[in-house]
């Protein structure tokens, strides 16, 4: 048995069911660019339960990465690809609880449809102990993709699961070695570029202007996805070269499309996946809010912890102090309610902006980096002078 959980955007169009079995649905997008290494690492996490018919354990692999990396399709890519080898095969959406329990009514219904015929209301308790107690009985394998939530997630000894999700702490789920989702390699970006613009030919000049525009828009799959669809839609591009000083004086604009569902299944565009971790991070921890603006205005690599070193200086320090001017000011900006921020609330502050990915670090150097789009994001999000007529503010 496989059970995807995606914690996260929410896709569009349902998936439905036949007896215990996912609808052919459950495949990647007619767009998707195969990623060797990264389905490598997927599947030989899977590796070991295959053609193994005793196992006392629930193997779990978690895909983690920023929003618009192509975690579920990657997921997705696996589904197709080792279908035939589990009895069944679910995917349930976590980004929500609502969506939770509605999946697992739906899977209760498919799976004992005599007990649920009829206008009767399934009580979703009953739903989730329903699906549980079947996993449990299964003899053969069964995949289930979804995420971190454990009243929902049951455990079955052939039972597989692949928990999609941004959050980097979801690691500490399984012993299994979890799959990072980052950029695309530049050959791979290009293909994809090229298959979502329906390229079919292209030239020496053409292949430059490609390679332009997937190197500005960091290799990242859902903005390429939705840069080549829209270029693919706009007779006036079909000279490429227009695409990026188009691209560059209206950036925040084209980054808020949204692809049609049988070009991704994304609902929302690159910025709203990430204005929906920004909100969640606002609640959960304000000074990381404002941390990531103040990055937006910092160099996205070798973002060092000492550029944030404190001496002495708190939010609430009061008059003017010469030596420790440049700290108090941004401070203050980190500052929340009159808060104290020291070296300790900057660290925590780092640390929720890398559970959700948009910030990275990078043990060799000791610093933490951005992606070019998150910083970006945090620089266009942000309202003020320098702003141009297309909405903009350039890096």
């Amino acid at each position: 048995m496989l059970i995807v959980v995606q914690v996260g955007p929410i896709l569009s169009g349902r998936t439905s069911f036949a007896g215990a079995y996912a609808h052919s649905s459950l495949r990647p997008v007619a767009t998707y660019v195969p990623r060797p290494d990264l389905e490598q690492r997927l599947q030989a996490q899977l590796a070991a339960s295959e053609g193994s018919q005793q196992r006392n354990e629930t193997r779990t692999v978690v895909v983690w990465g920023l929003g618009g990396a192509g975690k579920s399709q990657l997921a997705l890519r696996y589904v197709q690809q080792h279908q035939q080898q589990y009895q069944a095969v679910f995917w349930i959406e976590a980004g929500r609880k609502e969506t939770i329990e509605r999946d697992y009514v739906q899977i209760y219904k498919q799976l004992y449809p005599s007990l649920s015929s009829g206008n009767v209301t399934m009580p979703v308790e009953d739903a989730i102990t329903g699906v549980k107690s079947w996993l449990q009985g299964q003899d053969k394998r069964c995949l289930e993709l979804y995420i971190d939530l454990n009243h929902y997630l049951p455990e079955a000894p052939q039972l597989d699961r692949i928990v999609t999700t941004r959050s980097s702490r979801a690691q500490d789920m399984s012993t299994l070695e979890a799959v990072a989702v980052g950029e695309m390699s530049e050959d791979e970006a290009a293909q994809l570029f090229r298959r979502c613009a329906k390229l079919k030919q292209t030239s020496g000049e053409t292949d430059h202007e490609i390679k332009a525009i997937t190197k500005e828009l960091g290799y990242l799959a859902l903005a390429l996805t939705l840069a080549g669809s829209y270029v693919s839609e706009t007779p006036r591009l079909s000279n490429l070269r227009r695409y990026l000083p188009e691209y560059q004086a209206h950036r925040r604009r084209l980054l808020s499309r949204e692809a049609r569902p049988s070009i991704h299944r994304y609902k929302g565009s690159v910025l709203s996946t990430w204005e929906m971790s920004f909100a969640a991070i606002e609640r959960q921890n304000p000074t990381a809010a404002r941390l990531l603006a103040l990055l937006a205005f910092i160099n996205l690599d070798d973002i060092f912890l000492r550029l944030f070193k404190i001496s002495g200086v708190s939010a609430i320090t009061q008059g003017p102090d010469r030596e420790d001017g440049g700290s108090r000011r941004w401070v203050a900006l980190l500052s929340h309610q009159a808060m104290e921020i020291d070296e300790y609330v900057v660290e925590a502050s780092f640390a929720v902006l890398q559970a959700y990915s948009l910030v990275s670090w990078r043990k060799d150097q000791e610093s933490y980096s951005m992606h070019k789009l998150v910083h970006a994001w945090g620089h266009d999000r942000l309202d003020g002078p320098g702003r141009n007529a297309g909405g903009s503010r350039q890096v």
